[in-house]
């Protein structure tokens, strides 16, 4: 019996899916943040400063990596549990939106007697949530809706 490589069996969506997961990966690469961070200097004037951070500073941008390649590899291979995986990554971006990481500890020692003022999030954390809830609902719509039918 002659088998056939996984990718003869792939559908339109099933590249979609793929596609928006590797969406998500690259975002990584991408700033997720603009940090406004103040100091006061010995004369009393205070000196502003921008930073831009990419994914790849945070631990979030890691784990996002990591499950994203996970995730692609799951979605090559057909495991069903891929959804669970790329839904963690829905929790990473809505954690670092929301504000529920907090960015401070990990900027201020940093630099040492900086003020944060103002966190902005930036491009690449908006892509890699929509590539990553885009990919979530395709793979709700391919494997999960075919099922009534």
């Amino acid at each position: 019996m002659r088998k056939e490589p996984a990718v003869s069996g792939l559908r339109l969506k099933d590249y979609a899916c793929l596609l928006a997961a590797a969406v998500a990966a690259g975002s990584v690469f991408l700033p997720w943040f603009k940090i406004e961070a103040a100091t006061i200097s010995e004369s009393g004037a205070r000196l502003t400063s921008y930073e831009t951070f990419k994914g790849t500073f945070l631990e979030g941008g890691w784990v996002g990596l990591s499950i994203s390649l996970f995730s692609m590899v799951m979605l090559f291979l057909r495991v069903k549990w891929c959804l669970l995986a790329i839904s963690c990554n829905v929790l990473v971006g809505l954690g670092y939106i929301l504000g529920w990481v907090d960015l401070s500890k990990k900027i201020l020692t940093n630099h040492s007697g900086h003020e944060i003022l103002h966190v902005e999030p930036q491009a690449g954390l908006y892509l890699f949530l929509v590539s990553s809830l885009l990919c979530s609902m395709l793979i709700l719509r391919t494997h999960y809706a075919s099922r009534g039918s």
